[in-house]
């Protein structure tokens, strides 16, 4: 029976705050003066899901200067990918500001990316998951102008030498660097470490790739709160495998012992992206997870960095040099660009309302300051405290300041 009150409330719960955003907030008699607005987005049929995405991605800089870049690049050519230029458009429409609702349709994005080959059904999708078949297929198109701007102007004997690091091609660039792309700014480095429980020997770091931290929450807990910083600690959590032969001790003497494995972020991304996974399984049928994850404006990712060692050594060793009586601007500079090296700042949101197999998104984004409400044609402007007080599905933080050294 007490199960059964709790899960009653709970439910209670999500209800009031789903009602509370779509009402965005308690209402007052006073009519507030019309502010300046963003663009919405036409929903054709279940299309709220990319809808979302775009909004999401319109309030990352970092992404527009990446898509910018691209097109600065391969345009002159007549080499500029379809998508590519699609998207730096509706980035720039949904930049813009208006006095008065404008709505704009996003069908073309479907076309384009039906032409590179995917199958997008008129079902209802995932936010997530469009938003990963975006990113690679800019990447695609970025690779694909790269390759075709270099197959013309380099000799048959320069192609042979593009994967030979010791040759050095005519222009006086390196072989091996012509082809080298630009990485989206979601484009990050995890690293995982091993290392021995026993003798302590370290294996040596291997780096992989990713675009989108997917954080996962317990089925056992529905309807409970848990906090964004807890998810990726348990996310970053040091892990034991056990029966392992050590390639220290181990080829001595044979025994096999038992290993730790940390992962970390090796290379920071210029905007990371969590995605929270709510979907979990049971009896055969998926379920989603309305477990409430509260987040804040600003995160702070040193304690999961690789060389967060070295970058609190660095801090130290920089204070010590500014504590003395010297004034030295240069000196301030580099304290501070290593103080907020690791921080970031929260730039959009995407909430998913509904059961895993239907539902509607949703997109919290920022604009010069201001945060946004917006539902597909809706927008309006938001308090901050509504963004706070959402459950979200992405979150977009973009890095705060980058490092002089940093690309």
């Amino acid at each position: 029976m007490e199960g059964k009150v709790l899960l009653a409330i709970g439910g209670c719960v999500v209800v009031a705050a789903v009602t509370y955003i779509l009402q965005g907030g308690k209402k007052t008699g006073h009519k507030k003066k019309k502010q300046l607005g963003v663009p919405g987005l036409v929903n054709n049929g279940n299309t709220c899901y990319l809808n979302s995405v775009l909004q999401a991605l319109a309030s990352v800089s970092t992404f527009l200067s990446w898509i910018e870049i691209i097109s600065e690049e391969h345009e002159n050519q007549n080499k500029l990918g379809k998508l590519t230029s699609e998207m730096l458009t509706f980035m720039h429409i949904l930049n813009q500001s208006c006095f008065e609702q404008k709505v704009y349709d996003a069908s073309v994005i479907f076309q384009t990316l039906s032409s590179h080959g995917w199958v997008i059904s008129r079902e209802q999708q995932d936010a997530h998951e469009i938003f990963q078949v975006l990113i690679s297929t800019l990447a695609d198109e970025q690779q694909h102008a790269s390759q075709m701007t270099w197959n013309s102007v380099l000799s048959s004997q320069d192609m042979l030498a593009i994967h030979d690091e010791s040759i050095v091609l005519r222009s006086g660039v390196r072989a091996s660097k012509v082809q080298r792309k630009s990485l989206s700014p979601f484009s990050g480095l995890f690293g995982n470490q091993m290392w021995c429980k026993t003798c302590s020997y370290k294996y040596p770091v291997k780096f992989d790739s990713f675009d989108t931290v997917s954080l996962s929450l317990s089925s056992s807990f529905q309807f409970c709160s848990i906090t964004l910083e807890a998810l990726i600690r348990d996310f970053m959590c040091s892990e034991v495998l056990e029966s392992f032969q050590c390639s220290g001790c181990g080829e001595v003497n044979g025994e096999k012992t038992s290993l730790l494995k940390k992962l970390s972020i090796g290379k920071l991304p210029q905007c990371l992206c969590f995605h929270i996974n709510r979907t979990y399984w049971q009896n055969g049928s998926a379920y989603k997870n309305n477990t409430f994850v509260t987040f804040s404006e600003c995160l702070d990712i040193k304690p999961y960095c690789y060389n967060s060692s070295k970058i609190n050594d660095e801090i130290l060793r920089v204070s010590s040099l500014c504590s003395s009586k010297s004034t030295d601007e240069k000196c301030k500079t580099s304290q501070s660009r290593w103080m907020v090296n690791t921080s970031y700042t929260l730039v959009a949101v995407i909430i998913h309302l509904g059961v895993v197999e239907k539902g509607h998104y949703l997109t919290f984004r920022k604009v010069n300051d201001t945060w946004y409400f917006i539902s597909d044609n809706n927008t309006r402007v938001a308090p901050l405290s509504h963004v706070l007080h959402s459950n979200p599905y992405i979150l977009f933080y973009e890095r705060t300041m980058l490092a002089d050294n940093e690309e």
